[in-house]
């Protein structure tokens, strides 16, 4: 799942252009709608109502009617439970809680094919692309890249059993998002920061040590 720190979504405190942005640049067909954090979440908006929603955000009007009601999964849910699940529901997006109900994450009906069968549906070919190998056997990816998905592309062990994914994983090693481009080693590689955009890590290049 992406993790409760990586989750993104339309911020109702936030301007209308950084909604459209949101919209615009969304891989889901849902997003979640909150006030300041996932935390305070009030619904999931449907990218086919987004023309309605933006309009009535713009005209200041309350936007609850357009929202769908949000899925929640319990953490103990099994994953082929939560598939079938999904199926029944026609939905493919859910919050992740624990049992006292806070929010864990968010998961999607693609990562339990990834975490069934690997990367649902990714030839070599968009792997060539998301991993980009140098000559001198560093690789240039995108923070919001998974773990697993490097480690089998490149033949890596870089470790999984923490956060899924790059970004998340020097933000958990630095306890912080950076600020400005930054340089750290993570187990045996190098991982180097390229690129920032509000607040999370857009680009890195990682090289292991000793290669």
């Amino acid at each position: 799942m992406t993790p409760h720190a990586e989750i993104i979504g339309i911020d109702l405190n936030q301007s209308v252009e950084s909604a459209k942005q949101i919209i615009t640049s969304s891989y889901y067909s849902r997003l979640p709608v909150f006030k300041g954090s996932i935390d305070s979440i009030i619904g999931m908006l449907h990218l086919k109502d987004s023309h309605r929603f933006i309009e009535t955000l713009e005209q200041k009007l309350n936007v609850q009617d357009i929202l769908l009601e949000t899925t929640f999964i319990s953490q103990s849910t099994t994953l082929s439970r939560q598939l079938n699940q999904f199926q029944k529901q026609d939905n493919n997006l859910g919050l992740v809680v624990d049992e006292y109900g806070e929010i864990q994450g968010l998961l999607t009906m693609e990562d339990i094919f990834n975490e069934i069968v690997g990367k649902f549906g990714a030839a070599k070919e968009e792997l060539e692309k998301e991993f980009i190998q140098k000559k001198d056997g560093s690789v240039i990816a995108d923070g919001n890249s998974k773990i697993r998905d490097l480690n089998n592309h490149v033949g890596w062990d870089l470790d999984e059993d923490g956060s899924k994914t790059i970004n998340g994983a020097i933000i958990e090693h630095l306890d912080q998002i950076p600020q400005e481009n930054v340089c750290l080693e993570l187990g045996g590689y190098r991982v180097e920061v390229l690129q920032i955009e509000e607040n999370f890590i857009t680009k890195v290049k990682i090289n292991k040590k000793g290669s």
